[in-house]
C-alpha cells in the first residue's frame, strides 16, 4: 500500500502546470540556496511552479521536483521524502536535481536539512515560505551565507494589468483612458492576487478583511506569541492607516496614550519590529552619512498594500497613496538594480533617494498636484537643495497627470505621470 509521500510524488509526476503570469523577479539557477521571502498570499507558490516549468526545458522531468510541506497528507520528515523520491523517480546522474520546497518552515529542522543538501552538491535548491516563519534574518542566521534571497511583493501595476486584461500587457499611450481606470482600481484595492481576481467590490473588501486578519493572527500574534493582541492590533491599524507619514516612537507613544491605549515605549518598538518582520509595514530611514544620527531621525512608514490601508482607514489621501505606490515599486525595481532607498530631509524634503554603491543614482519627488503653486515651490526646492548637497543631477518628479522637462537653476527636472513611470514609459 502506498504511503502519502508516494501519492504526492506520483501526483507531481502527472502535474499539469496552470497558466502562470511571470512576476517581476526571475530567480536563476545558483550554487547557493535561492530563498523567496515576502508577505503571505502574494504568489510564492505560483512563482516556484513558474520556475519549475521553465527549468524543465533544460532538466529531465525526473530531475525537477516540487514539494509543498503544507500538504496535510504528508509528514514533515525529509528522510521519508527522499527515500520515496528515489523509488518513484529516476533522475539522471549527470544532471543535478532541481528541488522546490514550499512552506519549508513546516519541516522539522528545515535549516539543518538545507545545509546538508547544499553541502552534498547534488541539488539546486529553491525554497519559499510564509513570512511568519521564513524571514531573511532567520535564513541569514541559519544558513550562514549559503543563500540568495528575493523579495516578492503584491502585484505591480504592470502585473495587475496582465491579470485584468491580457491585451494591455503591451500598453500603448492611446490606451490611457483604460489605464487610468485600472490605476484607480489598483490604488483602491491593491495588488494581492486574490483581491485582483474578484470582480465585485464588496467581495474585494471581504478578501482584504480576511487577508488582514490572517496576516495579523498567523504571521504576528502566533509567531511572536503576543498576549496583548488587542493593543498590538490597534497599533498596527494606526500604522497602516498613516501610510507615507513620518513617525517617531515618542510621538506615537504619546498619541496612543492620549487615545487611551497604554503601552510602554519598549513594547511599542518591539511590536513595530514584529510588523516589519512580517512584511505588513516598511520603515524608511533618512539619508545621512552618520549612522548614529540616522537612528535618531524620524522614519517614514509605508504599507505593504494600499488596498489594506484603505480598507482599514478609509483615508483617501491621493498624494500619500501614490507615494506609497511609488515606494513599493522602488522596492520591486531594487530587486533587479540593487540600489538602496532612503528619504532626504533638511529644510525641505525629497521623498526618495536611490543610492547605488557610493553613488546617488536618482532623486525622486512624488506630488499629486504639481500645478498648485505652493506645492510646486516646495517640491522643486527640495529637489534642487538635495541635488546640490548630494551631487545628483538625475531629478524626477512623479505626478498624477503632468508631464514635461523643465530647466530650473541650471538643473533639469523631469515630470512624469504615475502611470507612465509604473509602466516604464519614458
Amino acid at each position: 500500500m502506498r504511503n502519502n509521500f508516494e501519492i504526492v510524488l506520483e501526483e507531481w509526476k502527472r502535474f499539469k502546470f496552470p497558466e502562470i503570469i511571470p512576476r517581476y523577479i526571475e530567480p536563476k539557477i545558483s550554487r547557493d540556496i535561492v530563498a523567496i521571502i515576502g508577505p503571505r498570499r502574494v504568489g510564492k507558490t505560483y512563482l516556484l511552479l513558474h520556475l519549475a516549468k521553465k527549468f524543465l526545458r533544460e532538466f529531465p522531468r525526473d530531475n525537477v521536483v516540487y514539494l509543498n510541506s503544507d500538504d496535510e497528507r504528508i509528514g514533515k520528515d525529509f528522510e521519508k521524502f527522499f527515500q520515496n523520491y528515489y523509488e518513484i523517480f529516476s533522475p539522471r546522474k549527470e544532471k543535478k536535481i532541481v528541488l522546490f520546497l514550499d512552506e519549508i518552515q513546516l519541516v522539522k529542522n528545515w535549516a539543518g536539512w538545507l545545509r546538508t543538501l547544499h553541502n552534498q552538491g547534488k541539488y539546486h535548491l529553491f525554497v519559499a515560505g510564509s513570512s511568519s516563519k521564513l524571514l531573511s534574518k532567520e535564513i541569514a542566521t541559519s544558513l550562514r551565507g549559503r543563500y540568495i534571497s528575493y523579495l516578492l511583493l503584491p502585484f505591480s501595476f504592470k502585473e495587475f494589468l496582465g491579470i485584468k486584461n491580457k491585451e494591455l500587457r503591451e500598453v500603448l499611450p492611446e490606451d490611457r483612458g483604460r489605464i487610468m481606470k485600472y490605476l484607480r482600481e489598483y490604488i483602491e484595492f491593491g495588488g494581492f492576487p486574490e483581491v485582483i481576481l474578484e470582480k465585485n467590490e464588496f467581495e474585494k473588501r471581504k478578501k482584504l478583511k480576511t487577508l488582514y486578519e490572517t496576516i495579523f493572527y498567523r504571521d504576528i500574534v502566533e509567531r511572536f506569541k503576543i498576549r496583548n493582541y488587542e493593543t498590538a492590533k490597534n497599533v498596527l491599524e494606526i500604522l497602516l492607516s498613516n501610510y507615507s507619514s513620518k513617525i517617531t516612537i515618542s510621538k506615537l507613544n504619546r498619541f496612543l496614550n492620549s487615545a487611551g491605549i497604554k503601552i510602554a515605549k519598549k513594547t511599542l518598538w518591539r511590536y513595530i519590529q514584529y510588523f516589519e518582520d512580517a512584511f505588513s509595514i516598511f520603515l524608511l530611514s533618512s539619508h545621512t552619512f552618520s549612522k548614529r544620527k540616522q537612528i535618531l531621525l524620524p522614519r517614514k512608514i509605508y504599507s505593504v498594500d494600499t488596498g489594506l490601508s484603505l480598507f482599514l482607514s478609509g483615508k483617501k489621501d491621493k498624494g500619500r497613496l501614490i507615494e506609497n505606490i511609488v515606494f513599493l515599486e522602488i522596492l520591486r525595481r531594487g530587486e533587479k538594480e540593487l540600489f538602496e532607498v532612503s528619504y532626504f530631509r533638511d529644510n525641505f524634503e525629497v521623498d526618495f533617494v536611490l543610492k547605488q554603491g557610493t553613488r546617488i543614482k536618482q532623486l525622486i519627488q512624488v506630488c499629486y498636484d504639481i500645478e498648485d503653486f505652493s506645492t510646486r515651490e516646495r517640491e522643486i526646492k527640495g529637489l534642487l537643495k538635495a541635488s546640490k548637497e548630494l551631487k545628483c543631477k538625475n531629478l524626477l518628479c512623479i505626478t498624477w497627470d503632468y508631464e514635461g522637462v523643465e530647466a530650473i537653476e541650471r538643473k533639469k527636472i523631469k515630470f512624469l505621470p504615475l502611470w507612465k513611470w509604473l509602466l516604464n514609459f519614458k
